[in-house]
């Protein structure tokens, strides 16, 4: 494979797509552990069971907040997760995939970026770089709905 063909094509990345699921799936966890252990250090330590139990709420509450800005914002990072496992060829220079994710990540409406699509049509190069965006944020959206599905299935 040629220089050129490097520059006008993704090569599949699935060892770091794993590590970034992990990543991903881990760090909420692990930031809210550290949160938890630094506000209990910087705490006194309770005396009487109303003071344990107002400690107990501080740091579930702390927990809780962190658990659900860091999974937030690792969420965000799904979309290049989708992007790595892809392996394609493009007719012009391949994009960047951090682009492509950071383009999907602004959470456009499907419909608006389906337009763009079409917009696009002329061009081949254009239109790639839309329907990578669609595959990326459709895996952004796809996690949201099913989390939905599944709280409904519970019902």
């Amino acid at each position: 494979m040629g220089r050129h063909d490097a520059e006008n094509r993704w090569e599949r990345r699935s060892g770091l797509a794993r590590l970034l699921r992990i990543v991903v799936f881990c760090a909420p966890v692990l930031a809210s552990f550290i949160a938890a252990v630094a506000v209990r250090a910087a705490l006194p330590a309770p005396v009487g069971i109303p003071a344990r139990v107002a400690t107990l709420v501080v740091l579930i509450a702390v927990s809780m907040l962190v658990l659900i800005a860091v999974d937030g914002l690792g969420r965000r990072a799904l979309p290049l997760v989708t992007l790595l496992d892809l392996s394609m060829l493009f007719p012009n220079r391949a994009p960047s995939r951090i682009a492509m994710a950071r383009d999907a990540i602004r959470r456009r409406p499907v419909e608006e970026q389906l337009l763009r699509v079409r917009e696009a049509g002329a061009d081949p190069g254009a239109a790639a770089r839309e329907i990578l965006a669609l595959v990326a944020a459709m895996s952004a959206h796809d996690g949201r709905r099913a989390e939905s599905c599944n709280s409904r299935r519970a019902c």
